[in-house]
């Protein structure tokens, strides 16, 4: 077992040969064509690259396993010697007991490649759980803050990364579950497998493991990219909320500063600059009392826009409000809303046609009683439904 590091940045591997060169290792009695496989192993995780060739020469049979290691400069100080040498030996050892009883002189260099690719394919997958958890942990924390989910510059980066990694390790875990199930074809009509029913049914029992073992990988990658397409999704409806929350506030500027606009455009061709004296303080003022009401108006938008969060999340998660406090509060709300509105109404037509004072004072209180309804509301209703 030889193994070699490489700790750059760039990662220069090739994909898996397939079943066209490793063909060659059977058909040849002494070839030196080698075969390498591609995988990641580990939570850390380790990129991989093992050759193997298998020959039969004067010096008798011989099984040569090359190990290539690929990890990050952070990661690679704390793996041990001859890392990924040591895991492939392992899996092999415990492979062994299995492989033996269906190997023979005829078809041993199929058996040992076989067994070299089912050793390979249980560290890839032990990658993909070790992979699956760390997915379900993320996507776990990432719900629990799923408030503040935007898609911004940074997170596309990301997924575009993550995108980038999945389609890699998809092409890798198609190119070796392609080879592996052509080879267990192969080994399958090999003699002495096809001629006796004691090898065929040893060898059964590999043959399920290995497409059991490829089928799982296939099915965690594509839940791998689903999950992704799930997140970018999610992220793009927010995208879109939050659009339209902006559309919305722009609307109303453009409803509140077209008369404004329009106004300043009648005094200024009417009147010259010069002569304005103190109408320039009048229109300064104006433009400051609109955007303070613009602002108010954003305000108002923006708590109502949480409050009907809040009682849509409280309509699922509490049949108590949805059925006995909902169409009560709502009620009550829109006769708020109604008696504001015949205040303000009430309030400006005393000014205009009778007396401003009694209209301002008119204002001032029903505004002040309103609040405090409104205040006196709010609090027993957090009380109920947030303790």
């Amino acid at each position: 077992m030889i193994e070699e590091g490489y700790h750059g940045s760039v990662d220069t591997f090739p994909l898996a040969t397939g079943l066209m060169q490793l063909s060659a290792q059977w058909e040849q009695a002494n070839s030196n064509a080698r075969h390498h496989v591609t995988i990641y192993e580990t939570t850390v995780p380790v990129k991989v690259r093992r050759y193997i060739n298998v020959r039969e020469d004067d010096q008798g049979k011989r099984v040569v396993i090359e190990c290539n290691t690929y990890a990050r400069k952070v990661f690679s100080h704390n793996l041990p010697d001859f890392h990924s040498a040591k895991h492939i030996m392992a899996e092999l050892k415990l492979l062994d007991t299995s492989y033996i009883s269906v190997r023979s002189k005829d078809n041993w260099k199929k058996l040992i490649l076989l067994q070299f690719h089912h050793a390979c394919l249980r560290l890839f997958f032990e990658f993909l759980t070790a992979l699956e958890s760390y997915e379900k942990e993320r996507t776990k924390d990432a719900d629990t803050d799923s408030g503040s989910a935007e898609l911004w510059q940074w997170n596309l980066k990301s997924i575009t990364k993550r995108s980038n990694e999945y389609r890699d390790l998809a092409e890798m875990a198609r190119k070796l579950i392609s080879t592996t199930e052509s080879l267990i074809d192969v080994v399958r009509s090999s003699s002495p497998v096809v001629d006796s029913t004691s090898h065929a049914n040893k060898f059964m029992a590999i043959d399920t493991e290995l497409r059991g073992l490829c089928r799982e990988a296939s099915e965690m990658i594509q839940n791998f990219s689903d999950q992704l397409d799930h997140e970018l999704k999610y992220l793009e409806l927010a995208r879109d909320i939050n659009q339209t929350k902006s559309v919305q506030q722009l609307t109303l500027l453009a409803t509140i500063f077209l008369p404004l606009s329009l106004a300043a455009g009648v005094l200024s061709m009417q009147t010259r600059f010069k002569d304005l004296g103190t109408l320039l303080y009048d229109f300064f003022g104006v433009v400051v009392l609109l955007a303070a009401i613009v602002l108010i108006l954003i305000i108002l938008l923006n708590l109502m826009a949480f409050v009907n969060e809040v009682d849509s999340k409280l309509s699922v998660r509490s049949s108590m409000y949805r059925v006995v406090f909902r169409g009560k509060l709502l009620f009550m709300i829109n006769i708020g809303f109604f008696v504001f509105g015949c205040l303000v109404l009430s309030s400006f037509l005393v000014g205009m046609f009778k007396d401003v004072l009694f209209g301002a004072k008119i204002l001032g209180y029903g505004v002040a009683a309103i609040c405090g309804v409104w205040m006196f509301l709010a609090a027993i209703w957090a009380f109920l439904f947030m303790t």
